[in-house]
């Protein structure tokens, strides 16, 4: 009889909480037919989720260059990633502008949440659930 195998690996699962991390990279991509930008950013608190990669996900008006890695994106003044960039961030000289350098070499506090429904709103069974990066709350001061 053959069998059936889930590929893919496994995806991280960190209690929900508040951790430092910082970004490893950023992708632009279409999921569902929507444009997204992909925030990766691996856990650096000591710990035993440290190394775990974590992204967060946004929701972007459109993307300006091919979908991929470290693409250009256009986001709404109310997007959440425009919150996320101010919290880490504060008030930029020029508002039509946010460099995705400022992540470099920059720790920052994240706030995780477990993923518990699918994209249907169907309830993911315990042994399938996953953590994502629900917020970026700001810059850790060192």
């Amino acid at each position: 009889m053959a069998e059936g195998e889930i590929v893919g690996g496994e995806y991280p699962l960190v209690p929900d909480g508040v951790y430092d991390a910082v970004l490893v990279d950023y992708l632009t991509k279409y999921i569902f037919r929507s444009p997204k930008l992909i925030l990766n950013l691996r856990i650096v608190e000591q710990g035993e989720h440290y190394g775990k990669t974590l992204s967060r996900y946004y929701n972007v008006k459109k993307l300006k260059s091919k979908a991929g890695k470290n693409g250009d994106f256009q986001v709404s003044r109310g997007s959440d990633f425009v919150y996320d960039f101010h919290a880490c961030f504060g008030i930029q000289k020029r508002l039509d502008r946010m460099p995705m350098t400022r992540f470099k070499n920059v720790i920052i506090r994240v706030k995780t949440k477990t993923v518990k429904k699918n994209y249907r709103q169907r309830e993911i069974p315990e042994c399938l659930k996953y953590s994502v990066i629900g917020e970026l709350l700001g810059v850790k001061e060192i």
